[in-house]
């Protein structure tokens, strides 16, 4: 009770743009571990940044701090100018460079893309923007993508499965000392389909990385039915769902979405 009530105190409460997600939720909040999972190629890292972007562009805008253990700067930069414009998202990243960044210029995006980053590192970043407001917009939200990238503390000798639980802890203490919502992404183990579709993700897919279920305040699984499924043109929607399987502040439940590939985005049914 005592960590519910310290973590509802926050006043940066962050809507992303998805009301059932919201409603659920209540909004996320600073002081907030937010673990959004699914297996490989399920646009995970795709709903991140809608969320991202939906922050960044709301009424009133929050400053994002993307953390990109994988893709470049460049490619995130892509990946919101197709959902600024709509231009789809298979051009190459370099040839919509120029174009992408003075799309974005004036939305409060921070992408940091070196490979390898630990939670030190990342608390280094966070604090200089929390404290240089005059120069940047405080941090409103942390996107970490993805979690089983995250460098480990130096020095640690024991296994893998503890190691994550170091480091999702130091994403908890970071998220309540930056006081925002940090959301991370994180891999489920793929699963053979059923009956030739994909089954259901579970908490259990996490295997190694189960400490962010520990840890978070929300943990939710994106699950699109359709993925896989061969010759689907761009340009058609796909069902997806985001099911909520951990709330501390409500109930769980499913959110229901539409999937459009060409540009990536995401808009609920």
């Amino acid at each position: 009770m005592a960590k519910e009530a310290e973590m509802s105190d926050s006043r940066n409460v962050v809507n992303t743009g998805f009301v059932g997600f919201d409603k659920l939720t209540g909004g996320l909040r600073g002081g907030d571990l937010v673990c959004l999972a699914s297996r490989p190629g399920t646009g995970k890292s795709s709903l991140a940044l809608n969320i991202a972007f939906n922050v960044a562009t709301a009424e009133r805008p929050k400053a994002v701090l993307i953390f990109s253990l994988e893709l470049t700067a460049i490619q995130v930069a892509a990946r919101l100018y197709a959902l600024k414009t709509g231009t789809p998202s298979w051009r190459d990243a370099d040839d919509s460079w120029p174009a992408a960044s003075s799309a974005l210029n004036d939305v409060p995006f921070y992408i940091v893309d070196k490979g390898g980053l630990g939670v030190k590192d990342m608390a280094v970043v966070g604090r200089k923007m929390k404290d240089e407001p005059r120069r940047r917009e405080p941090v409103g939200m942390v996107i970490v993508d993805y979690f089983q990238l995250v460098g480990g503390p130096g020095g640690w000798a024991g296994d893998r499965a503890g190691e994550m639980r170091l480091i999702a802890q130091g994403l908890k203490a970071l998220a309540r000392e930056l006081d925002a919502p940090i959301l991370v992404v994180s891999q489920l183990a793929r699963r053979a389909p059923k009956n030739g579709e994909p089954e259901s993700p579970r908490v259990d897919d996490l295997r190694e990385a189960h400490a962010i279920v520990e840890c978070a305040d929300v943990v939710a699984l994106l699950h699109r039915p359709g993925n896989g499924r061969p010759n689907m043109p761009l340009g058609e929607r796909e069902e997806a769902e985001l099911l909520v399987v951990k709330n501390k502040r409500g109930p769980r439940g499913v959110v229901r979405l539409d999937f459009f590939k060409d540009s990536l985005r995401f808009r609920e049914r």
